[in-house]
């Protein structure tokens, strides 16, 4: 019960949304149908690098991978991925991905999801950003939120130094409601009673008004082999009410089990 509270005190103030339907994922199935794969490095380069790799781990999780292939990172910038769900559209959303694990090279990469995102490809991409990396920070580990204009995070919105450990599941809470931005991360080890470990608040942008959701995996460096993150019991609602229930499916023991609980369009 403590998630409940938590998170209505996450959302509580904003108003309602335009309907749309809620997207929800758990990747039980073994696929990422629905789900848009978009690999910038392959399409920058006609299909001769690749620089992304999506996978399915042990059947019920979804791996998005950039690998180190990136001919030109000075030009086109390092290996990344993005999954993006381009069937629905929201302007307010309020999001929630679970986080298993990651692995990098050197530990330099960021991860995480996508809000209000326009124009999916290489040096195109637009939207707000709500991710975990070391070298996001001046070098410290820690969470932001940025807006990204032609596929670069150009406005840091807000950041938090914290540090994550790899292989502890993790769950990431980002709203987007009208011009204000959060976002929040709980330790999800106890899944009955989730700490929250810090929140990002009071940050305002108005520059895009609406788009689609996703997550985001990529190098942060040059030098580094595979940025990999595992994502589970993803999900997207277009107004706060409907988000909280979703939110408190999502992470209850009870619910986990009920995997007929799931939404899909």
């Amino acid at each position: 019960m403590k998630l409940a509270f938590v998170v209505f005190a996450f959302v509580i103030g904003f108003a309602g949304a335009a309907k749309a339907a809620v997207i929800f994922d758990d990747f039980n199935d073994g696929n990422d149908v629905g789900w848009t794969r978009v690999d910038p490095i392959a399409l920058a380069t006609g299909g001769t690098f690749t620089g992304g790799n999506w996978s399915f781990p042990n059947g019920n999780s979804y791996e998005v991978a950039g690998t180190p292939e990136s001919p030109s990172p000075g030009t086109l910038g390092t290996a990344r991925a993005y999954s993006l769900r381009l069937d629905e559209t929201y302007s307010d959303t309020v999001m929630s991905w679970e986080v298993l694990d990651w692995t990098s090279g050197n530990g330099r990469q960021a991860f995480g999801g996508l809000a209000r995102v326009g124009s999916p490809g290489p040096g195109t991409t637009s939207g707000y950003g709500f991710f975990y990396g070391p070298s996001l920070l001046l070098g410290s580990e820690g969470i932001a939120i940025f807006r990204i204009d032609n596929e670069i995070p150009t406005v840091t919105l807000g950041s938090l130094p914290l540090d994550l450990t790899s292989g502890t599941p993790y769950q990431f809470v980002f709203s987007v409601i009208g011009e204000d931005l959060r976002g929040q991360v709980f330790d999800i080890t106890n899944p009955g009673s989730p700490q929250s470990l810090g929140i990002i608040s009071g940050f305002t942008d108005s520059t895009y008004a609406s788009g689609n959701t996703g997550l985001f995996v990529g190098g942060a460096g040059v030098n580094y082999t595979t940025a990999a993150t595992t994502f589970d019991n993803y999900f997207a609602a277009p107004e706060p009410s409907g988000a909280l229930l979703l939110m408190v499916g999502a992470t209850m023991p009870l619910l986990r089990r009920r995997r007929c609980e799931r939404v899909y369009r």
